[in-house]
């Protein structure tokens, strides 16, 4: 019996990323004290959702001395190429009058500072006016007024937070 031919496809990154956090899913994960952590399983009504900060300051957890103080987690996002070349010289902009290198990275991290600083009045804003259903993505038109509610309602909540110290 011949063979299926070969069709090499574009290496998607996100896809992968997704296909390996949905297979692993089902392996607990080792803690470094010897407990078992174990993903969150949805219920029948729906997903479980846990406060990232929760649990922060019941349990701390010490780095084993193999690991480099610094650990990473890569996430990542796509662009359509007009969004791309944007960005691109959105941020040479910010080289230039700045003297200095300026990564997405940077500004990503700066973001996500500002927007954790504000979550507080992001919640108190999606209680006045509550979040569309997400659009699917091959809806463009759809997906851009949920993208746009989203802006307005960080706008919004950024300007009413209280400054950072």
């Amino acid at each position: 019996m011949p063979r299926k031919p070969f069709e090499e496809q574009p290496y998607n990154p996100i896809e992968a990323d997704l296909a390996r956090d949905a297979a692993a899913l089902g392996r607990p994960l080792a803690d470094v004290q010897g407990h078992v952590l174990t993903h969150l399983e949805a219920s029948p009504r729906g997903a479980l959702i846990e406060h990232p900060r929760a649990k922060r300051n019941q349990t701390k957890l010490s780095l084993p001395t193999t690991l480099a103080p610094k650990s990473e987690v890569a996430k990542r996002f796509s662009l359509t190429r007009d969004e791309d070349l944007d960005l691109d010289e959105f941020l040479r902009r910010l080289q230039r009058q700045s003297g200095t290198k300026v990564a997405l990275s940077l500004l990503i991290r700066a973001s996500l500072t500002l927007v954790m600083h504000a979550e507080a009045e992001i919640l108190t804003q999606m209680r006045k006016s509550p979040p569309p259903s997400q659009a699917a993505t091959h809806d463009s038109l759809a997906y851009a007024e949920f993208e746009h509610y989203w802006a307005q309602l960080l706008a919004e909540a950024l300007r009413n937070t209280r400054p950072m110290r």
